[in-house]
């Protein structure tokens, strides 16, 4: 099966979260790993503002950017993961590179 290099970049809802960062960071990098993903690299991008605010009392979240291989198909597996999950506001899945195994 063709292993696949992926970025994740999740947006922490920082008004639903009771957890600190590194938790939190933690917490997905074993939400990856338990779908079959091999977590290569997480880079932490901070509180960014929205573009677009969509809620005046929500201007902003934390992003974590997790490099990973894997196989399949992980971004239907992850926003059915995480879809009743409140900390979680967005999960961006970008293909990066194919490699052959």
């Amino acid at each position: 099966m063709e292993t696949r290099q992926y970025r994740v970049t999740f947006i922490i809802n920082l008004r639903e979260t009771k957890r600190d960062i590194p938790a939190l960071t933690e917490w997905l990098k074993g939400i990856l790993v338990e779908l079959g993903a091999k977590v290569e690299a997480v880079e932490d991008l901070g509180v960014r503002d929205f573009v677009r605010v969509t809620q005046k009392q929500n201007p902003n979240g934390h992003y974590l950017a997790f490099t990973l291989s894997a196989t399949g198909d992980l971004n239907t597996a992850i926003q059915q993961k995480l879809k009743l999950e409140k900390e979680v506001k967005r999960a961006f899945v970008e293909s990066v590179v194919s490699v052959k195994a």
